[in-house]
């Protein structure tokens, strides 16, 4: 079948959207596995309540009746033995699922288990159903496993990490505890290669702890947000002893649940390649529905703070066979595959490459089958997703909204691929889509990779298109990409200036910038004051006064960025919705025109501490970069309005500050924002006298940045 031209029109009338179909929503069939517990004491009586969620509107519920201690004796077996046993899987099939449920397993379909505390310590991936003349066939192996805690205690409000890196920890050396010794683990080492080189590959940005001073390993993990957690080594489990149960890391010391509490961020995907870790406590049983009291093994934490996905190991397992199963796995997740298909993939091929053995299912897998990692970059030796043209005009706006959200961030090898892809998008847009709203996109995606040519030349074919589709902000962006065009051209001159000039520092000037941005932002004010406007005026006027020839006209540009972030600010208190962009900006030009004395101003050093209080508020509705960089760069105008920034102190500290917000992911106009700011700071500040320390504190701290942009461009 040939269809010419091989593009979808949409007529008038229709949806704007395809409608779902009706069988590709994934359903994994749920069951949910409870503790029977006495009405009168509600303590669990050991028997167990099955209820099947099931695609109907009712849902089925069973109760179990067992004989606890005859099944925790067949658990310990099958769960302190590396060697599978059909026969032991069988019979606990047999012991611990209701006979109407037995039928159902039948079906060749994923299942996806809600267990609760008591539920979760049974070996549930290791059961196998017998079928007649045949041997016992495993469930987990036969069809995709899966299990959500089903818990009271846990954050409400989980806050994932924002920055798209991994962090690797593995120990292999032997430790001697109080619990004995541990042994020497030579796989671990080859286990971290691997899996660091894989995830790194895929284009997150890894930090690997190998054998590691302890306080290395606590620094990376408390300090810095990963959406990758990988630990490998020894675990110990002590149910009565909390504070010795987690990794191990060294004599006494522990990656415990203590630590894993205090993470403000958590990450989306952790494995746990760890022995015992993914044990849920059961030993301390309470009379009353306060779970949160209990001890818990790592693994629930991490569920409990919010992980979307998390991969434990259940018991010892055989370490050839444990890093192969964790290679197995993250070649799939990184290539794109689900979190319930990758697991199904790595138990099946860690049973057929290591057979006899049960490492394969001593894995508790806990997440939402369909969760997929967010693709940077396609590692090597995954499956490559087969591109797809696109073949309407919805289906090239969601191709460059695809880009937009993945350029942040991205290897600079990434960004040269997502380069290329757009410029085949644009090749292959067909003429009657040239519209100003796809132009618009095609803007904003050549923005976010950092190529800010491309970009006003896109915004500026939407801006100026006959189909007038493009958004008003289309306007906004252009003019502020020209003013920063303009500010880079001048930049480059000043260098050449500076060469030719000995080093001497002033007010040198290339030439007079572009007077577009001005006079779009003015347009553009004409038709609607907005803070956003006002504020991008404000910016304009503050590069011109950079590129000012004399002190006069730097004062009177530096004055009209003043008066408009003043009047930005105005307006959004207006609205009781201030904002610290605008204040901070207005403070800096004011400390900078040096017409008052700004250190014994109650006023304006009320404001900076309430900036941090509006950036905050700002972040908990909506995380985003522009909020987290708001305490240090108002931490760093309070240095400068004391006169006390060439400290040591206040330097090192502003340093770890700015490195933290920043991160190993930030998009590459985050950081030329925030150089950008110290570069307007320590011109104006060389151009006055008596700030020698004060603009050799500034060029330090922003040398000290511009070394993680180098790295991360490296």
């Amino acid at each position: 079948l040939s269809v010419d031209p091989p593009y979808l029109d949409a007529l008038g009338g229709g949806r704007f959207i395809r409608p779902p179909g009706q069988y590709d929503s994934g359903w994994w069939r749920r069951i949910q596995i409870t503790n029977e517990r006495d009405p009168g004491t509600t303590a669990p009586t050991g028997d167990l309540r099955f209820l099947v969620l099931t695609d109907r509107a009712r849902a089925e519920d069973t109760l179990q009746s067992t004989q606890r201690s005859l099944i925790d004796k067949f658990v310990k077996e099958s769960v302190h033995s590396p060697v599978y046993d059909e026969k032991l899987a069988a019979v606990l099939f047999e012991l611990l699922f209701p006979r109407n449920l037995k039928d159902q397993f039948r079906i060749e379909a994923n299942l996806l288990l809600v267990l609760d505390r008591d539920a979760a310590q049974y070996p549930w991936e290791l059961l196998a159903q017998r079928t007649r003349g045949d041997s016992p066939e495993c469930l987990a192996l036969r069809m995709g496993l899966l299990r959500q805690f089903a818990t009271g205690d846990f954050d409400k409000a989980p806050l994932l990490s924002r920055d798209r890196a991994a962090l690797v920890v593995g120990v292999t050396a032997r430790v001697e505890t109080t619990e004995g010794v541990f042994p020497e683990l030579p796989e671990v080492r080859r286990e971290v290669a691997d899996i660091a080189g894989m995830i790194k590959g895929a284009g997150y940005p890894t930090v690997t702890l190998l054998d590691a001073d302890n306080r290395n390993v606590f620094y990376e993990l408390l300090t810095t947000e990963y959406r990758i957690l990988h630990l490998a080594g020894h675990g110990v489990y002590d149910a009565f002893n909390p504070d010795r149960s987690g990794m191990v890391l060294g004599k006494d010391v522990f990656v415990t649940t203590k630590e894993l509490r205090s993470l403000n961020t958590v990450p989306e995907l952790a494995f746990i390649n760890c022995c015992y870790l993914a044990q849920i406590d059961n030993e301390r049983r309470l009379t009353n529905d306060l779970p949160h009291l209990l001890a818990a093994s790592i693994a629930q934490i991490l569920i409990e703070k919010g992980v979307k996905a998390v991969v434990a190991a259940g018991w010892a397992v055989e370490d050839h066979a444990a890093s192969a199963f964790a290679m197995e796995f993250y070649q799939k997740m990184l290539g794109g595959t689900s979190f319930g298909e990758s697991v199904r993939h790595a138990r099946q091929s860690i049973e057929k490459r290591f057979p006899g053995t049960n490492t394969w299912g001593a894995y508790q897998c806990y997440g939402n089958p369909g969760f997929v990692l967010e693709q940077l970059e396609q590692a090597k030796g995954t499956t490559v997703v087969k591109k797809t043209r696109p073949y309407s005009r919805q289906d090239y706006r969601e191709s460059l909204m695809t880009i937009q959200e993945m350029a942040p961030g991205c290897t600079p090898k990434r960004r040269v691929e997502l380069a290329a892809q757009l410029e085949d998008l644009k090749k292959s847009l067909p003429s009657h889509w040239h519209d100003g709203g796809v132009l618009n996109e095609f803007g904003r995606a050549w923005a976010a990779l950092g190529d800010f040519t491309q970009a006003i030349k896109l915004y500026g074919e939407a801006v100026a298109h006959e189909k007038a589709e493009a958004p008003f902000r289309a306007v906004e962006q252009l003019a502020n990409l020209l003013s920063r065009q303009a500010d880079a051209r001048r930049r480059d001159d000043h260098k050449v200036a500076l060469a030719e000039n000995g080093g001497s520092k002033g007010l040198v000037d290339s030439g007079k910038p572009t007077d577009d941005p001005k006079e779009l932002l003015e347009w553009a004010l004409l038709r609607g004051e907005t803070a956003e406007r006002l504020s991008l005026l404000g910016s304009h006027y503050k590069r011109l006064a950079l590129a000012a020839r004399t002190k006069l006209a730097r004062v009177k540009n530096l004055k009209l960025a003043r008066r408009y972030y003043k009047e930005a600010d105005a307006l959004n208190a207006g609205r009781n919705a201030r904002n610290h962009y605008q204040i901070l900006n207005w403070i800096a030009c004011d400390y900078l025109l040096g017409e008052a004395d700004m250190k014994n101003n109650k006023t304006v050093l009320a404001l900076l501490n309430d900036c941090k209080k509006y950036a905050a508020g700002r972040e908990r509705r909506e995380s985003e970069f522009w909020n987290r960089v708001a305490e240090p760069d108002a931490d760093l105008l309070l240095h400068l309005i004391n006169g006390n920034l060439a400290t040591e102190e206040h330097k090192r500290r502003l340093i770890r500050q700015y490195k933290k917000v920043i991160g190993p992911t930030a998009h590459p106009l985050h950081i030329s924002s925030i150089t950008e700011q110290w570069d307007f700071l320590i011109d104006i500040l060389s151009s006055q006298k008596g700030n020698e320390e004060t603009v050799k504190a500034l060029e330090e701290i922003r040398d000290q940045i511009k070394k993680i942009k180098r790295r991360k461009d490296d």
